[in-house]
């Protein structure tokens, strides 16, 4: 599920995870419970290397965008 972002005008900014399919709907601040209105996606940012162990036993290593085995570059 997304991280969505939400403004609370007493409290501030605040994050939730919902359901994409309630992503226009405003969420109630953790702190006073006023609904608040969503102000952008947040996603996590995937870049590096990552690892994974194959079927082998050995590790495989993977890049994201753009370290290359993509068609981004």
């Amino acid at each position: 599920m997304p991280t969505y972002e939400y403004d609370c005008t007493d409290c501030g900014a605040f994050t939730a995870v919902r359901p994409m399919a309630e992503f226009r709907d405003p969420h109630p601040c953790p702190k006073c419970t006023t609904p608040s209105p969503r102000v952008t996606l947040t996603v996590p940012a995937l870049h590096g290397m990552f690892t994974a162990p194959s079927s082998a036993g050995k590790t495989l290593r993977m890049q994201s965008c753009c370290g290359g085995g993509c068609s981004c570059s």
